[in-house]
């Protein structure tokens, strides 16, 4: 069975889920033989033993019968000969040997996963060539803790739209309320009210060697992991995407009460995790897929910014940004999480799930 993950293609121990991606233990199935795929190689087999033979017995018979009259013909005939024969019995073999190999070849096809699948083809029980790809959720990104704030990102945009985009990955100014919506996400993140993942695209190849692997990011998922009602948060963009997606929630377990008119104990909590949520829907819900959103959004923003109101530095700010950014392991997710942005605020309804 081949132990060869049908998503990422990484090498899977036997009983175990994928170590890199997190798909499910390899489920390979050997492909249906087909009556005409067993006579194509039963002829090929054929063809290549005649092919492989005649060459060796052309070599053998020309160097059999290199003795002539004159010196000049004997040395001339042993050169044909040693030609003959060095390039006659290396084709004849291989053309034997590969016409037989083929017979023990074996066509592998994996059920689709998220939509994909994968095929293979083995020799002799070895990989000669293998793809597939899919897509796949990574890890929770690590977002240490941080003081930033929308109203810091937005009173220093001047300074971030500039910083954001080249280092991570997006081309263009992002709009002011998208760089605040960033900070707000990247600091639930770093309190762990929220978790952020990004997900991936995987294609990959395998030439019976060498693993070659090409992914790259298509969007972004975010989950609360309290149960804080959105109005403790200390702005209004925050409590406002707080209450956009659905919280944990916690069931206490009561017992039996040992004796009549006495309440019972509660003797267990269980909690239930929140589910994952694409960050566009998320920005649609939040918004409700109103157009005018994001500019009321401005303006309530620029409202709280009096002349009187002190922010810290536009380096500190930015220099915290940045170090959320690149602290995630990802270096192009602030340009992922822009887009992810900029999409949800386009949205005029519930988006595809992925």
């Amino acid at each position: 069975m081949l132990r060869l993950c049908a998503l990422c293609g990484e090498e899977v121990p036997r009983g175990c889920a994928c170590p890199r991606c997190g798909a499910p233990e390899p489920r390979w199935e050997p492909a249906p033989r087909t009556f005409g795929d067993l006579l194509g190689k039963l002829f090929l087999w054929i063809i290549g033993t005649i092919s492989g033979l005649a060459c060796l017995l052309a070599a053998f018979a020309l160097l059999h019968g290199w003795i002539g009259p004159g010196l000049g013909q004997r040395i001339l005939q042993v050169v044909i000969g040693i030609i003959v024969v060095g390039a006659g019995v290396p084709v004849g073999l291989g053309l034997i040997w590969g016409s037989a190999i083929s017979l023990f070849e074996r066509s592998w096809m994996h059920p689709a996963i998220n939509g994909r699948s994968a095929a293979a083809t083995t020799r002799l029980g070895r990989v000669i060539s293998a793809s597939g790809g899919g897509r796949y959720p990574g890890p929770a990104l690590t977002i240490p803790g941080n003081a930033l704030s929308a109203l810091e990102a937005f009173g220093h945009y001047g300074a971030l739209r500039t910083e954001i985009p080249p280092v991570h990955g997006l081309r263009g100014s992002p709009p002011r309320v998208d760089v605040a919506l960033l900070a707000t996400l990247l600091s639930l993140a770093g309190r762990q009210r929220v978790q952020l993942r990004v997900t991936r695209d995987v294609n990959w190849s395998h030439n019976g060697k060498k693993l070659t692997r090409q992914e790259h990011p298509v969007g972004l998922e975010l989950r609360r992991t309290d149960a804080l009602p959105g109005s403790a948060s200390r702005d209004f963009l925050e409590a406002r995407l707080l209450d956009a997606i659905e919280a944990p929630t916690v069931t206490v377990a009561q017992a039996e009460p040992l004796q009549p008119y006495r309440a019972a104990a509660a003797v267990a909590e269980t909690s239930q995790e929140a589910p994952w949520v694409r960050l566009p829907n998320a920005v649609c819900a939040m918004s409700k897929g109103e157009p005018r959103y994001r500019r009321e959004t401005r303006v309530r923003l620029e409202s709280m910014l009096p002349p009187g109101v002190e922010l810290r530095p536009a380096e500190i700010v930015r220099a915290e940004i940045v170090a959320m950014l690149e602290a995630s392991g990802d270096p192009v997710i602030g340009g992922v999480m822009l887009r992810q942005i900029e999409l949800g605020f386009a949205m005029r309804g519930p988006a595809p799930s992925l």
